[in-house]
């Protein structure tokens, strides 16, 4: 008799399937999500003028003004200033929580050389739990029109 035992680990961290749309430029090249406290993003400069910096980044939230949240880390391929105006990325994303698909929107409008955006799910779209994990997730950015430039899934997003 043999006795296996199988543990469960989280891969939406380490495979990721990149689905190429033909024709076009865009790729998302990697993408991470870690929880972020309010202090994670200030500097000096906010302690002294009392305004956030995002220092180079492109920072977009379900609730402006709350900060502490888990954030999705996606990195393209090109500096968003080349981004179409009001392009926008969509992430759908199961937690830890729940097996329920989530869905959230983001209009970005940067002008940043940075190819990296923080998306971050606070205020009520903030998991209850500052335990709770990305199990799976689907990423698409799109041009204003609604025209897919690109996507990600995360490998277990498939099944």
């Amino acid at each position: 008799m043999v006795l296996c035992v199988v543990s469960c680990v989280d891969l939406s961290h380490e495979f990721a399937h990149n689905q190429e749309v033909p024709g076009r430029i865009w790729k998302i090249t990697t993408v991470d999500w870690k929880w972020k406290v309010e202090n994670d993003f200030k500097g000096m400069y906010e302690v002294v003028t009392g305004h956030e910096y995002q220092c180079h980044k492109a920072i977009a939230r379900t609730d402006s003004s709350k900060r502490d949240g888990l954030y999705f880390i996606v990195d393209l391929n090109r500096g968003l200033s080349a981004l179409p105006k009001d392009a926008c990325v969509t992430i759908e994303y199961i937690t830890s929580e729940s097996a329920l698909i989530n869905t959230q929107r983001f209009v970005i409008n940067s002008r940043s050389l940075s190819s990296e955006l923080y998306l971050g799910l606070t205020g009520s779209a903030k998991p209850s739990s500052d335990k709770a994990e990305i199990v799976a997730w689907h990423i698409l950015l799109h041009d204003a029109s609604g025209n897919l430039l690109a996507q990600k899934e995360s490998f277990a997003w498939r099944f």
